[in-house]
C-alpha cells in the first residue's frame, strides 16, 4: 500500500471531525487507507465513525478507540504502528485534505524514485514552514538533508498534520513521546529524523488547510525544561548533541541551547560560545543575552 492518511483526534467536535475524515475518504487515489485514532474522554466520537463508516460502505477507512490518558504524541505513534502504507500523510481532526492531495505527492515522489527516509511539506494559507527556509536560503522543491536539515529544524518543528513521513520513521522511534505534551517537542522528532538519514522536500504546493504548519518553540520553567531533557537525551548521543549544538549556535536557536545546559557536558561550551558571539557581534546575536541572563 502506498499511502496512509492517519488522523490522531482527541475531544474534537463531531463536525469538525466529519469534515476531517469526509476529506480524507475522498481524495481521488486508489491505493491507500485511512486510520483514526480516537482518545477522547468518552465513545462518542468513535461511535460516530464507526456509523459513518458503515452508512458511506467505505472500506479503506478504520477507526480506534484508546486510553484517553495518552499524550497526542503517544497518538500519533500509535498512528505510525498501524499503518501500512510506505508513506504517513497526518492529518489533524480540526483539519481538511485537499482532493488532489495524495495525486500531487505521489507525482513528486516519483520524481525523487519514491525514496525511504523522507519528510514532504507543503505550503499553507496561513502561516508556512517555507518562509523559513526562504530566508535560510534553502531551495524550494529541492532535497534538503545531513547537516543542512538540522540547521532547519532548530529553529521548530513541522506540525505533523499536512507533513508526509516515509514509513521508516516507525524504525527510529517515531515522535518522541514519554509523557511529553508540550506540541512543540515535534522538532525534536524531526531531529531525530535528519539525524539518521532522512531527506526533506518543501514544495510551493498546498496539500491541506489549516492555520498554521510551523511549530515555534517556547520554553516553560526549568523544572519543565530539565524533565523534558531527561526524556530527550537518550535519542541523542554525544556526537549527534554535538552536531544540533553546532547547529543551534549558527542559527541562534538559544532555546535549543538552553535545554542542553542540562548536560553538563554542554553546559560550559554553550555559555563560553553564546556569550563569546554575543560580545563579538551583540546586534546580530542579541537573542543569546536570554542564556546569559540565565546563567547568572
Amino acid at each position: 500500500m502506498k499511502f496512509t492518511v492517519a488522523i490522531p483526534t482527541h475531544n474534537n467536535t463531531i463536525d469538525d471531525l466529519k469534515k476531517s475524515v469526509y476529506s480524507a475518504a475522498d481524495v481521488g487515489f486508489d491505493d491507500y487507507e485511512v486510520i483514526i485514532s480516537d482518545t477522547s474522554d468518552n465513545e462518542d466520537n468513535y461511535n460516530f465513525v464507526v456509523g459513518l463508516i458503515k452508512e458511506q460502505a467505505w472500506d479503506n477507512v478504520f477507526v480506534f478507540h484508546n486510553d484517553s490518558t495518552w499524550s497526542m504524541w503517544d497518538n500519533h505513534n500509535y498512528l505510525i504502528d498501524r499503518a501500512r502504507g510506505d508513506y504517513i500523510f497526518f492529518l489533524h481532526a480540526d483539519d481538511v485534505v485537499l482532493k488532489n492531495a495524495l495525486t500531487d505527492l505521489d507525482n513528486l515522489l516519483k520524481v525523487f524514485n519514491y525514496p525511504n527516509r523522507m519528510i514532504v511539506a507543503g505550503n499553507s494559507v496561513y502561516k508556512s514552514f517555507k518562509n523559513d527556509i526562504e530566508r535560510l536560503q534553502y531551495p524550494v522543491g529541492k532535497l534538503i538533508c545531513g547537516s543542512d536539515l538540522v540547521e532547519i529544524f532548530t529553529y521548530g518543528g513541522l506540525t505533523p498534520s499536512g507533513t508526509l513521513f516515509s514509513s521508516d520513521i516507525k524504525n527510529i522511534g517515531g515522535f518522541i513521546a514519554d509523557s511529553m505534551i508540550l506540541p512543540y517537542t515535534d522538532c525534536w522528532a524531526e531531529l531525530n529524523c535528519a539525524l539518521n538519514g532522512f531527506r526533506m522536500v518543501i514544495t510551493n504546493d498546498i496539500y491541506f488547510i489549516r492555520e498554521s504548519n510551523g511549530t515555534k518553540l517556547k520554553y516553560g520553567s526549568d523544572e519543565t525544561m530539565r524533565n523534558e531533557y531527561q526524556k530527550l537525551s537518550r535519542f541523542f548521543d554525544y556526537s549527534k548533541s554535538m552536531i544540533i549544538i553546532n547547529a543551534a549556535l549558527k542559527t541562534n536557536s538559544w532555546l535549543i541551547l538552553k535545554y542542553f545546559t542540562f548536560d553538563d557536558r554542554f553546559k560550559k561550551l554553550i555559555y563560553k560560545q553564546s556569550i563569546r558571539r554575543f560580545i563579538l557581534h551583540p546586534y546580530k546575536n542579541r537573542r543569546m543575552r536570554r542564556l546569559f541572563y540565565w546563567h547568572a
